[in-house]
């Protein structure tokens, strides 16, 4: 289970979507705020939302 997990952060991190620092004997990931690849400003869902 560790190894899938380790997997899908991994590449996470490489699509921008996480931040990873090194802390020596481990890592730590944080959310990419400045990610936006596919996000639609203008979207149906964003428009439903301030109805």
């Amino acid at each position: 289970m560790e190894m899938i997990i380790g997997k899908l952060l991994y590449a996470m991190v490489g699509k921008n979507m996480l931040l990873s620092t090194n802390k020596g004997r481990w890592t730590t990931y944080s959310i990419n705020t400045a990610y936006r690849q596919g996000v639609a400003e203008n979207s149906r869902s964003s428009r439903k939302l301030k109805e």
